[in-house]
């Protein structure tokens, strides 16, 4: 083994290592679940068998690999973080196949200490292994390029990245248009559409069929999610939020040289076209969404890390004394992201000391007080299922007051609070004058947003046998 090859071996153990304890310093911080990772972690729980609660909205891979730690919440935490470890190997494969091994380590260095991929990949979320499988799909094509065998992967991980995160089926679209293109034999372009979509089919085919036994047709928890993102949530954005917040996704001076090294050029080159094909089309996607959060574009993340690296190669050689030296601003900006990380860290640990989740104690209480087979209707359905192992109904921000009531005595107990969703006819006020319901008490604090409120229907009102026509996790009676 040559001293170069040492040298990088040991450069990428320790970046990996420094990620991994990144998010590990996080999750030891016991800060909060958000939404979302409790949907996933529940998940994974009712395909482990526990059927108590199922988000039909979530994609189904990153629950099913928390299946063997679906037991504990900070073991599925580790995962996820063990998953974004694997995201950062990737982009060293990734890269280092596109470009050469130097710039495969910078780019990885640049990501391993993104402060916005540390935050959303500590916890349970698709964010951790978004990287992974996008560049998984990246490189089966690329590979294809030399060796056709590689197509036959292509579509295999094109239909594993869609069952990670239904958008990343984009990243296959990209991948084939750019391949056809790129093909040394295009006589075949209709064998090879047929092949990519037969294997891309047969991968997502188990989840095709769950979803007709489950809801009754193939494609209900996609079309659910375009749904879902075509409200007017809190999150829903104008047009122009994803200029004005760029500067969440990376260090400024990463942005600035990013568009230095799109304009080099080598850019259009092979290999390089492939990158700028998929910033194209996932950017125009999630431009034209209306549900726009920073985080949606981690996946152009390490091709805005791997353009900056070739756009500080381009402006340090310039200067002979500069030349090759940009690994040192590499390390400059992976420092100053480890600082920035670090504060972060310091004021949420000192606002997790002062609060206190309410709905987590709630819904253990309630946990304790209850029978197995007890509904509590909440706005906050997928941490009270999680933490109470009870059927739950959603009360949404479309539901009425006339229809809560007239589902009320289908519900044992009732848990509402100041959730992102808020229902603001539903709140403490109505619930306190409703006679079929009995104060039980308020849980949690200090601020609004950590407090809940249960209520317990009282037994006279109850109705015998209630009839659900649809899935007890559901949100509807």
């Amino acid at each position: 083994m040559s001293v170069t090859r040492k040298k990088t071996i040991i450069i990428l153990a320790l970046l990996l290592i420094v990620a991994f304890l990144v998010r590990v310093t996080f999750i030891s911080l016991d800060l909060i679940p958000w939404w979302d990772s409790l949907e996933y972690a529940s998940n994974a729980r009712f395909f482990a068998g526990t059927h108590i609660y199922f988000s039909s909205l979530r994609p189904p891979l990153l629950s099913f690999l928390m299946i063997p730690f679906h037991t504990s919440l900070k073991l599925m935490e580790v995962s996820n973080a063990f998953l974004a470890v694997c995201s950062l190997l990737m982009a060293f494969i990734f890269f280092k196949e596109v470009s050469d091994r130097r710039t495969s380590l910078l780019v990885t260095a640049i990501l391993a200490t993104n402060f916005l991929f540390a935050l959303r990949s500590y916890q349970i979320s698709t964010e951790s292994g978004v990287i992974l499988f996008t560049l998984l799909v990246l490189y089966s094509f690329v590979k294809a390029a030399k060796d056709k065998k590689w197509f036959y992967l292509s579509g295999v991980s094109t239909g594993l990245a869609s069952l990670f995160r239904y958008p990343l089926f984009l990243v296959g679209i990209a991948g084939l248009a750019w391949y056809l293109y790129w093909a040394p034999e295009r006589k075949n372009t209709r064998r090879m559409l047929a092949i990519w979509v037969s294997t891309v089919f047969l991968v997502t085919l188990p989840w095709l069929v769950c979803n007709q036994i489950m809801f009754g047709f193939p494609i209900y928890s996609m079309l659910e999610g375009i749904w879902v993102f075509s409200q007017t949530y809190p999150m829903f954005q104008s047009w122009n939020y994803y200029l004005t917040h760029i500067f969440e996704l990376a260090n400024p001076l990463i942005l600035v040289f990013s568009i230095v090294g799109l304009f080099s050029h080598e850019t259009l080159s092979k290999k390089k076209s492939l990158l700028l094909v998929w910033m194209l089309i996932s950017i125009s996607f999630f431009h034209l969404q209306g549900v726009k959060e920073i985080r949606y574009l981690l996946p152009v993340l390490p091709m805005v890390a791997f353009f900056s690296i070739e756009g500080m190669k381009k402006v340090f050689s310039l200067s002979k004394r500069l030349r090759g030296k940009e690994g040192y601003l590499v390390l400059a900006i992976i420092l100053a992201n480890l600082v920035y990380t670090g504060m972060y860290m310091e004021g949420a640990y000192k606002d997790r000391v002062m609060r206190v989740d309410g709905v987590a104690i709630a819904s253990k209480v309630l946990k304790s007080i209850t029978q197995k087979d007890a509904i509590i209707y909440t706005n906050f359905w997928p941490e009270v299922a999680f933490y109470s192992e009870r059927h739950v109904k959603g009360i949404f921000t479309i539901t009425t007051k006339e229809e809560f009531m007239e589902n009320l005595g289908k519900a044992d107990y009732v848990l509402i609070g100041k959730p992102r969703f808020e229902n603001p006819d539903i709140n403490k006020e109505f619930l306190d004058s409703v006679e079929q319901l009995e104060y039980v008490g308020e849980y949690g604090g200090p601020t609004d947003y950590d407090k809940v409120f249960v209520y317990r229907v009282k037994d006279r009102f109850r109705e015998k046998n209630p009839v659900f026509k649809n899935p007890l996790w559901d949100g509807k009676f």
